[in-house]
């Protein structure tokens, strides 16, 4: 019987995928399902980006806000408390696009340079649907509008090899592929 993702110290869980994907939905149910073995951190983009500019949650950042360079930032942010967190064999949850492959590459590399293991997820879903769940949001710390789906619709994520999930059902059903990767 295979050993579960779980069972080994130090594992971090990059969730990707474009806004409104579920991301954040994800990364709350498996930190749920994994604190009662592991001590887990859950890192959000959206959280450090916040933080970064010295907002509440829920204030609504300008466009100034995701340059290259500002997003550059978040991510060695969450990079640098990933990393801290892996040090202390806990279990980390990090929840932002990816849409870059460096970015994907250089998260793995923090797994890695803490010996730690790396598991990506990448989320997929029709462009209506993330679109609808953007506009359904009430006070979310995320800044995504139906517009920005329309404009990440058309990125280019280079190749992807993390595990890719349907996340177009509802949260229990994507939860219940993700722990089968996981394999718990």
């Amino acid at each position: 019987m295979p050993c579960s993702a779980l069972s080994t110290p130090a594992l971090l869980i990059a969730i990707g995928g474009l806004s409104g994907t579920g991301k954040s939905t994800l990364a709350a149910s498996l930190a749920r399902l994994i604190a009662p073995t592991n001590s887990t951190l859950v890192l959000r983009s959206d959280v450090e980006r916040k933080a970064l500019f010295g907002v509440v949650g829920t204030t609504r950042l300008d466009a100034s806000a995701y340059t290259f360079d500002v997003t550059r930032l978040v991510y060695e942010q969450l990079s640098i408390k990933a990393g801290a967190a892996l040090a202390k064999q806990e279990t980390v949850i990090i929840d932002a696009v990816f849409a870059d492959p460096a970015a994907r590459a250089s998260i793995e590399q923090v797994a890695h340079a803490q010996a730690g293991n790396f598991l990506g997820l990448w989320l997929e879903v029709a462009t209506s649907t993330a679109r609808d769940r953007v506009a359904g949001r009430i006070n979310d710390v995320s800044d995504a509008t139906p517009e920005i789906i329309a404009r990440q619709s058309k990125y280019d994520p280079g190749v992807l090899d993390w595990h890719r999930i349907d996340a177009g059902g509802t949260p229990a059903e994507t939860l219940a592929i993700a722990r089968h990767v996981l394999r718990v």
